[in-house]
């Protein structure tokens, strides 16, 4: 059955403005898209509304939502680990609890397309159930201290448990080249290749990655001595984390590079050509004081750059709103416009969730923003001054802002 949305002002595309416009969808894909009468009665109808397409989290981990406000800022990741790990351990039997509290956060904040990491298997039976899409990443990590083979039969069987359905799929995150042996990485990527699964990777988060690395020294490997990580007869491989990741053949069109944020001499040109997407998480940049991110360098170099939230544990909220304002007031030099492509377009890319656009054979997945007529709507949108109303995925509203906690 043929169905209708109208609002005041579609946002159908990164540049693309209709007034008046329509939105036909059925079956959970857009039919089409016009202005003025709409070919059948609206189901929505919100004059005084602005309809974009869904924003894309590409990166979280929602089994953290409980731990908000519970760590320290300003400090080093191997700081800030050793302060989560006892933490996340107290949060055992309270994960599908966590889990489900960050999905609403992240529909309420126009979020109807999430890359979520989990490692319980919490996430999985909560996103479907939501109306929410996007992809369940399996965590892999402690690939050190436990043989290769060993490492990636575990994260089969876990696949294996988390079958496809029509708005999610699973996918592969060996956690970082840090924590996860050279071989145990090779093999992943291979298995996700031959499977065209997305696969994620925290890269590049913190400078101590690059000194564990390359030297085998410093505060990241003080951090993975303290929790039995790594073993004694570990060789650095020599080179930074990015490097070790186009070496394993974990770069790809298929894979996302979390965070990337202090990228080596030829990173840039490196992930350029691989054709990997990078997810810049701005508030928890911030959270942790890291120095400017290279955003402009990524764009010009024409790396895909997606938005994410990271988890509550290293960030203020989950709102689509509030990371492109960071992203606005931290890089101005930047287009609004390409900002809203971030997160939209990019994200959807990253994910594998159609164009992250509003257009014929795209899913139906959208949200509607306050209105305030005569702004500029690029502007409007990336500073965050139009509030969320509500998200749609699949042609079905799944939650309005109301769904706050």
């Amino acid at each position: 059955m043929v169905r209708c949305w109208r609002s005041g002002l579609l946002l159908a595309a990164p540049g693309e403005v209709i007034e008046d416009g329509w939105v036909a969808h059925e079956g959970g894909r857009v039919l089409d898209i016009g202005t003025g009468d709409p070919p059948t009665r609206p189901e929505i109808d919100r004059p005084g509304s602005a309809l974009a397409a869904a924003f894309v989290n590409a990166h979280s981990h929602l089994e953290l939502t409980h731990l908000g406000g519970r760590l320290p800022r300003g400090v080093g990741l191997p700081e800030w680990l050793d302060r989560l790990v006892p933490l996340r351990r107290r949060l055992h039997g309270r994960f599908r609890l966590s889990v489900a509290a960050g999905f609403r956060r992240c529909v309420a904040g126009g979020f109807g397309v999430i890359g979520d990491i989990e490692s319980t298997g919490a996430a999985w039976g909560h996103a479907a159930g939501l109306g929410t899409a996007g992809v369940c990443f399996q965590e892999v990590i402690g690939g050190y201290a436990l043989a290769a083979d060993g490492r990636v039969e575990s994260a089969r069987r876990a696949l294996r448990a988390r079958p496809a359905n029509a708005l999610w799929r699973t996918g592969l995150s060996p956690h970082s080249p840090y924590t996860v042996a050279s071989a145990v990485l090779s093999q992943l990527a291979a298995l996700a290749h031959s499977r065209g699964m997305r696969m994620a990777v925290h890269a590049a988060e913190d400078p101590s990655e690059e000194e564990l690395l390359r030297h085998g020294t410093g505060p990241m490997a003080a951090f993975l001595d303290r929790v039995g990580a790594q073993p004694s007869d570990w060789t650095p491989p020599g080179v930074g984390p990015i490097e070790v990741l186009d070496r394993t053949g974990c770069l790809g069109p298929n894979t996302t590079v979390i965070h990337a944020n202090y990228p080596a001499k030829g990173d840039v040109e490196r992930l350029a050509g691989s054709g990997s997407t990078v997810v810049y998480c701005p508030g928890s940049h911030a959270f942790f004081a890291h120095q400017p991110y290279p955003l402009e360098a990524y764009l010009q170099a024409g790396v895909p750059v997606a938005l994410g939230t990271d988890s509550l544990a290293s960030n203020d909220d989950l709102s689509a709103l509030a990371e492109m304002s960071r992203v606005r007031r931290r890089h101005p030099a930047v287009p609004a416009v390409d900002v809203f492509r971030m997160a939209t377009e990019a994200g959807a890319r990253a994910l594998g969730r159609g164009t992250g656009r509003i257009e014929a054979g795209q899913p139906a997945d959208a949200v509607w923003l306050e209105w305030s007529g005569s702004d500029d709507p690029w502007e409007s949108v990336t500073r965050g001054a139009w509030a969320i109303q509500s998200t749609a995925v699949g042609g079905r509203v799944v939650g309005t802002a109301a769904n706050l906690p």
